[in-house]
């Protein structure tokens, strides 16, 4: 068995990591799932302040995919980062961040 990732911008939606499925599940395409055997899954390049929506589903050794997990949801927090002299020879890093973290649709 293997694992398959959806995350988009709107609930229901892959626009963000597609994941060849349709929303019951269906699979597009014969083959593992995008998270292959791995439970953990990087994306990037994602943008501060906006919300992201995902799920998972398995897929079997036949390539046929289980219905989606519950959706949830979770925003990339605003961020600021200065970086001013702190004397002789040092720099001082300052990092304002605000957390946002949705756990439903």
């Amino acid at each position: 068995m293997t694992y398959n990732v959806r995350v988009g911008t709107a609930p229901g939606l892959g626009d963000v990591v597609n994941p060849m499925s349709l929303a019951d599940g269906y699979r597009l395409v014969a083959r593992r799932g995008n998270a292959w055997w791995n439970t953990n899954f990087v994306v990037t390049a994602l943008q501060p302040g906006r919300a992201y929506y995902w799920s998972v589903q398995a897929v079997d050794n036949s390539f046929a995919g289980g219905p989606f997990s519950a959706e949830a949801g979770f925003t990339i927090p605003e961020t600021v980062l200065a970086l001013r002299s702190a004397g002789t020879g040092g720099l001082e890093l300052e990092l304002h961040a605000s957390s946002s973290v949705k756990t439903g649709p």
